[in-house]
């Protein structure tokens, strides 16, 4: 089976990998009113600003994980500027380290649980510092030859739950990707 996944970071459900994501990304051209962002541009200048925005539905919103790879960047598989094809049964492997961080200045995760040192998630700008971002192993795997992104560059998150949307930002391979989420 042949499936389409976003080449900008999403959240999933490890358990439920194939399962349909309502998710967008957009280049952003203007971004105005957004002191996060102008405050990320600042000490990450000139990388590219995304977009995107996911709904979610509220009874997966305690089994979620980030994934946090840019699947474009890798030519492993065949896309488009916002897909790419997953054959589920691929034998692709691929391995590297990637520099990631998630500003969550809305206070949406109540917690990490699974590989929470493999995800560095920070509430202040002024915590931040541009050659200070943490590297996080990643990995395509096969499962009883169901191919598979390996969670070990992934953590489980919890939302706060009286969280409905919200915003949070993901700094990785010289992107930032401004993520809308919404949980219905």
């Amino acid at each position: 089976m042949e499936f389409n996944f976003p080449i900008y970071p999403f959240i999933w459900n490890y358990d439920d990998m194939y399962n349909f994501l309502d998710y967008n990304s957009q280049i952003i051209e203007e971004f105005n009113n957004d002191k996060n962002l102008d405050d990320l541009i600042n000490i990450f200048n000139n990388y590219k600003i995304i977009n995107v925005s996911q709904k979610i539905l509220k009874i997966n919103a305690k089994n979620l994980s980030i994934h946090t790879w840019y699947l474009k960047k890798n030519n492993l598989f065949e896309k488009d500027d916002n897909n790419l094809k997953i054959i589920t049964d691929s034998k692709i492997k691929f391995k590297d380290n990637v520099p990631c961080l998630v500003f969550d200045p809305n206070n949406l995760f109540e917690r990490l649980d699974y590989h929470k040192d493999n995800l560095t998630i920070v509430k202040n700008i002024n915590s931040i510092k541009k050659n200070n971002v943490s590297k996080l192993y990643i990995h395509t795997h096969n499962i009883k030859g169901i191919f598979r992104f390996s969670p070990n560059n992934n953590s489980k998150i919890i939302f706060n739950k009286d969280i409905n949307d919200g915003i949070f930002y993901i700094i990785l391979n010289n992107i930032i990707i401004k993520f809308n989420i919404f949980l219905v």
